[in-house]
């Protein structure tokens, strides 16, 4: 097969999953190309990449930020791009944008088959009739999806796409580079706590500061946390991330008694390459949003053998968190609920947290790289079989 994947816009967690699947594919006997629409997006202004010299990639606007090319601009240097290809499945990163619908379009009206990458599921927002019908008279023409787990699978299958053309494994880590590096890092814990004054014991967020990411709510709970526990050996609350809601975040904390504000860590932006260095300091990793298609920092975090909170709004929570074994699945608008947990996972005995730790690094081996690739390939062949009885004639 000769397979080509459309993206908007490659970022940190790209290159990884890319060069691995194009060792795979070379191994196989398959061809892939990826195309990368544009060099930057405003909702991850740092989410950007090099080039890279391990896969084949053709960037159409390496210097210009997605949402400011027209929409008419793109398509016709897109479809240039595909009519030089003479590809077998085309991949579309998603159907939100009109340029990914019209290659879709361009597929179908060329007899070319095609996969549809989504993480999307029916419960991490409002979903309305009028709009969820306009998805599947798009969705359902796709010969085969390619999805992060379970919940997205079920969504896809709603919006007409059946089980059996389906494959797992879009939202994937470097689980063994980010494994590896925290286990450095705890060799020299130290030194790691020392350079970013990280206390002992802390809860971890690592996201974005916008609405969706709930922080405010996290910082509710873990007030009702602290009330509970006046300890002196009550955990701290490490927050990693940039956005909108600085401001607020700040503004909260202004109004919080000043022997708890100290315990609340507001650590900016950190970078894909020291981000390791908080994992592997925290005790508990939590991710309260309210609105979350997959969560990849749950992925980081397991991969760093941590424990993991994770909102029930969350795509990865229903495939990545055992109960009982690994972590715990939480209502993020429920702040007693949160900070019970937290109280429960911050009065565990040592052993039994290292225990969940472990487990959370067991689970999450099996979404690595190779599932990635294999699951590219799985929904291409999918496609292809598919899209070959339905153009038959």
């Amino acid at each position: 097969m000769k397979i080509v994947m459309v993206q908007t816009t490659l970022g940190h967690y790209h290159p990884p999953r890319l060069i691995n699947l194009a060792k795979t594919c070379q191994r196989e006997g398959h061809e892939f190309h990826n195309i990368e629409l544009s060099g930057s997006i405003s909702t991850y202004p740092w989410f950007q990449a090099a080039a890279q010299g391990e896969f084949s990639n053709i960037s159409l606007f390496p210097d210009r930020q997605l949402e400011n090319i027209p929409a008419e601009e793109m398509w016709s240097k897109l479809r240039a791009t595909l009519e030089g290809m003479k590809l077998d499945v085309a991949i579309l990163m998603g159907y939100s944008l009109p340029v990914l619908r019209q290659a879709q379009a361009w597929c179908e009206h060329n007899r070319i088959a095609t996969v549809l990458i989504s993480d999307s599921n029916y419960f991490d927002k409002k979903r309305f009739f009028p709009f969820e019908f306009l998805k599947y008279l798009f969705v359902h023409k796709a010969d085969a999806a390619f999805v992060a787990g379970q919940t997205a699978r079920d969504y896809m299958i709603k919006l007409g796409i059946p089980k059996e053309r389906i494959a797992f494994g879009c939202d994937v880590v470097d689980v063994q580079a980010i494994s590896r590096q925290a286990g450095l890092n705890r060799e020299r814990i130290q030194q790691v706590r020392q350079k970013w004054s990280l206390p002992e014991h802390y809860f971890l967020f690592v996201g974005r500061l916008v609405p969706e990411k709930n922080v405010l709510g996290l910082l509710e709970a873990y007030e009702k946390y602290l009330h509970d526990d006046k300890s002196e050996n009550a955990w701290h609350l490490v927050i990693c991330g940039a956005g909108t809601e600085q401001e607020k975040i700040e503004a909260y904390l202004n109004n919080v008694p000043a022997e708890d504000r100290v315990k609340v860590h507001l650590s900016g932006f950190i970078g894909p390459n020291e981000i390791v260095d908080f994992y592997s300091g925290a005790s508990t990793f939590i991710l309260p949003s309210l609105s979350e298609p997959w969560g990849l920092v749950v992925n980081e975090a397991m991969a760093c053998s941590l424990p993991v909170i994770v909102s029930n709004r969350c795509g990865s929570a229903f495939s990545l968190v055992q109960e009982g074994e690994n972590g715990w699945i939480i209502d993020p608008l429920d702040p007693v609920m949160m900070a019970s947990v937290m109280k429960k996972a911050a009065n565990m005995d040592p052993e039994q947290r290292a225990a969940y730790g472990k487990r959370s690094r067991a689970l999450i081996n099996d979404w690595d790289l190779d599932l990635y690739s294999r699951g590219v390939i799985e929904s291409s062949k999918l496609a292809l079989a598919h899209a070959r009885k339905k153009y038959k004639g």
